[in-house]
């Protein structure tokens, strides 16, 4: 049995991305055309084994289940673009209108959302159903914390002792549903394992989502606020993986974080040593292209680093980046209408100095910070960051931001 076939057959019953063979007449050829991999999954649910049952004739006893069938089936989440699953019923009638023909209800309600597991032969891509909120065992252990993630992706984790508790794939938070769902995954993870966070982390960019919710629940609760630089903490979560404890270089390349130095950096190589870090190495500065901000695609981001290494004219820039996005050829950047515009971040003009990420400091530039309430703009948080001055940034829009109850 082959290491995909493990994971196609195993209890947690995961999609697994399996490479096409593009040279072959495809069965399904309208569904991803051109992509080198397609998820698979075999059925879970008791209406899946209900589906396969009716289409093989209803036949007598369990027999039928190891044997080859010919139907596929094509699934999706229930949920518009970018937006969490539905779950209610009520709900799918109004946020899936004009995107579901028909719906199947129960009489059994869903109590937490949860995507479906996504993995490949060596690593996840997604860890959610049939995987949280298992633990993961820490190299230490500490005191019980509630880290609140990102902007993009959205995962949050509680942990207890030396053991780690992931929340389910929550999504990007661009938009106020996504903000609710985040704060109901913390309510019921911590009821689930019936953990009390002592402390709260969130991200340095005090304007993301996240961040805002973190602070209010640690207001709220007189619980001090750990504020941790973007690039820091993706590499402190690959060494809490694997459980390392001695120093560390390591390279985060995740498209946008606010760098220690107040500047948003799309990647760092940075010397780690737990709980601070300093920069390594550098590619430089460059201006990102208007329509995507820095959250362009890796595309972009190597048309916009050629074209100021002059290696790029301004007509070929365009040229690259109309093949790059075919769909979008125009001067104006065009989003689907079930999603939210992600406003670019913008920064105060800076003087030219050194570019890379500077090393962490304090208040006493010793690194050491304080732990307490969320800190003010200027003051210094714990593990050495400075929270900068929210006059400076725009991230989070509006509009979101007062139907979210950030203000």
């Amino acid at each position: 049995m082959t290491p995909n076939w493990r994971l196609l057959e195993s209890p947690q019953r995961p999609i697994v991305l399996l490479r096409q063979n593009l040279d072959r007449e495809q069965p399904l050829p309208g569904i991803a055309p051109g992509l080198a991999h397609l998820g698979l999954m075999l059925p879970y649910t008791p209406l899946h084994y209900l589906l396969f049952h009716e289409a093989a004739g209803r036949p007598a006893g369990v027999a039928w289940l190891e044997q080859p069938q010919p139907l596929l089936l094509v699934m999706t989440s229930a949920n518009p673009g970018g937006e969490p699953l539905v779950i209610d019923d009520d709900e799918a009638t109004q946020r899936l209108q004009g995107i579901a023909d028909g719906f199947v209800a129960h009489n059994r309600a869903i109590l937490a959302r949860c995507e479906d597991s996504v993995v490949t032969e060596h690593v996840f891509i997604r860890r959610a159903r049939g995987h949280t909120p298992q633990a993961i065992r820490l190299p230490q252990a500490g005191p019980s914390t509630l880290a609140l993630g990102g902007y993009l992706k959205n995962t949050l984790c509680l942990t207890r002792d030396d053991r780690a508790y992931l929340s389910p794939h929550i999504g990007s938070l661009d938009n106020a549903e996504t903000c609710r769902a985040l704060e109901e995954a913390v309510e019921h993870l911590q009821d689930i394992l019936r953990i009390a966070p002592e402390r709260i982390a969130c991200d340095l960019h005090h304007d993301f989502p996240s961040s805002r919710l973190a602070a209010r629940y640690a207001a709220e609760r007189d619980l001090p606020c750990i504020a941790v630089q973007h690039h820091h903490a993706h590499i402190a979560a690959v060494a809490a993986e694997h459980g390392l404890c001695e120093p560390i270089l390591g390279l985060a390349l995740d498209g946008v974080g606010l760098g220690a130095d107040g500047g948003i950096w799309g990647g760092e190589l940075l010397e780690w040593t737990g709980a601070t870090s300093s920069g390594s190495a550098t590619c430089g500065r460059w201006r990102c292209p208007a329509a995507t901000g820095p959250r362009a695609n890796r595309g972009d981001r190597a048309v916009a680093v050629l074209h100021e290494l002059g290696g790029l004219t301004k007509s070929a820039a365009a040229s690259a980046r109309r093949r790059a996005h075919p769909a979008h050829a125009g001067t104006t950047h065009q989003y689907p209408r079930n999603q939210q515009r992600r406003p670019p971040v913008r920064r105060r003009r800076r003087r030219a100095g050194r570019a890379g990420s500077q090393r962490l400091r304090g208040a006493g530039g010793d690194g050491a910070g304080s732990a307490g309430a969320p800190a003010r703009p200027g003051e210094p948080l714990a593990e050495g960051f400075v929270l900068h001055d929210p006059a400076s940034w725009t991230f989070f829009p509006a509009r979101l931001a007062s139907e979210w109850r950030c203000n």
